[in-house]
């Protein structure tokens, strides 16, 4: 129910343009000096702001320091960086106020609480820019273009402290940009809700036989240790089919993005072969299913990196090699 109304509440953002624009006009963007809002006078960085959004998210009092490129944002800091609906929700139901003093913006939520994301700036080329006027914020969500993301834009111009308030799709990965991060709402007991069809969530992270100095499965391996909580073939075809997918050399994997902008990482690691012998690793991914082909198939999810872009699809590998493992929560 939550997330039904999560996104009705968010569903006037347009994904799929290049930008998602947010109107200003409820926002009172004049200077402040923080008398009217509701801040400790010595807050804590380390914590969690419940600003009374309707997903239930919560956001840090304080950014992480320094400005990251994409891939070292999300190698970093993974899930607890905010898609770019959790970004869309901040705009639409925060009020933002301009402080002059601290050059940046107080986002007010619903219950009064406010966080505060200073104009940080942003590297293009090793070159800062905006410093003082604008904020740019890494979305975990990957963007249109290839190798682009989804990110927060926060200008600010000097005639009525105006605030652009948008989720742009098109930030290289290469820039850097301010990180703010999340208590993820998504991601529940290591789980994450990739909005699929069938409700299926995919846990965050592989498993590892203790058996196996690379920590893959075989076939017989993999059912005796997790059972039915590996995935049919027929949820890694629904993740293949549903997910935007990118290429990344920082991890030697890919990133699949799933329809509400939450995120998997899968692991080049490459297979044992059935002759103990660790082939393709670094270039290619093998995941285990439970679905078995004949006497010895079973069916795969399988990708790698060819020319720097992904190819991704499934095919049948033999029971005795070893693979990776994802387990999934239906």
């Amino acid at each position: 129910m939550k997330r039904l109304l999560f996104n009705y509440l968010i569903g006037f953002a347009a994904f799929a343009s290049i930008a998602i624009v947010s109107s200003c006009d409820k926002n009172d963007n004049s200077n402040t000096n923080n008398g009217s809002l509701n801040i400790a006078l010595d807050p804590d960085p380390n914590e969690y702001i419940d600003l009374g959004l309707p997903s239930g998210t919560r956001w840090k009092n304080s950014n992480e320091n320094g400005l990251y490129d994409f891939e070292s944002a999300i190698e970093t800091y993974s899930y607890e960086i905010p898609t770019r609906l959790q970004l869309a929700e901040l705009i639409a139901q925060c009020q933002s106020k301009w402080d002059d003093s601290k050059k940046g913006y107080y986002f007010i939520g619903p219950n009064g609480n406010a966080i505060f994301l200073p104009a940080a700036g942003f590297r293009d080329d090793e070159t800062l820019r905006g410093l003082g006027d604008w904020g740019k914020y890494w979305s975990s969500s990957i963007g249109i273009g290839s190798r682009q993301a989804y990110s927060l834009f926060l200008g600010h111009y000097a005639e009525g402290y105006k605030v652009d308030c948008s989720v742009k799709s098109n930030t290289v990965w290469r820039h850097q940009l301010s990180v703010r991060l999340v208590q993820d709402w998504d991601v529940q007991n290591g789980y994450v809700d990739l909005g699929l069809p069938s409700g299926t969530k995919w846990k965050t992270t592989d498993e590892t036989n203790p058996n196996d100095d690379h920590g893959f499965f075989t076939y017989s391996q993999a059912m005796a240790a997790h059972g039915e909580r590996l995935p049919t073939s027929s949820q890694i075809s629904e993740l293949v089919d549903n997910c935007k997918r990118n290429w990344s050399s920082m991890d030697n994997g890919l990133i699949l993005t799933g329809p509400n902008g939450n995120h998997l990482i899968f692991r080049a690691s490459g297979r044992r072969d059935c002759d103990g012998n660790v082939t393709q690793a670094g270039t290619d991914g093998f995941y285990m299913s439970s679905s078995t082909s004949g006497s010895d198939g079973v069916y795969i999810l399988r990708f790698n990196n060819v020319d720097k872009a992904s190819s991704f699809g499934g095919e049948i590998g033999r029971q005795c090699n070893g693979y990776n493992v994802r387990l999934v929560q239906n």
